[in-house]
């Protein structure tokens, strides 16, 4: 029963691990605006600032560019940081909606 145990637990530990990785990998993408230059004009998206540890503004001109483009602040912090509280870092650190 304890092997069964500790089998279990540490196939639990390598695979939150493992799914974590993706997220680290996206959030230390740098923002990439598109590559769609004429479009006018562009939307303002959330990229997350790995150096920084928070997430900031972009042009993104919806045509292209990575992963780590969020539609706004909260969605950001929340999956690159996993902070408890996304929404109040967004208004009262960043100073967004």
């Amino acid at each position: 029963m304890y092997t069964m145990t500790c089998f279990w637990l540490i196939f639990c530990l390598v695979f939150l691990s493992a799914h974590g990785l993706p997220n680290e990998e996206i959030c230390n993408l740098d923002a990439e605006e598109g590559r769609c230059p004429e479009r006018e004009p562009p939307y303002e998206g959330w990229y997350f600032e790995s150096k920084r540890g928070y997430c900031g503004r972009f042009k993104w001109d919806a045509c292209g560019g990575n992963d780590n483009q969020f539609s706004n602040c909260t969605s950001c912090m929340k999956f690159c940081t996993g902070h408890p509280e996304p929404e109040k870092v967004c208004r009262e650190v960043i100073g967004a909606p």
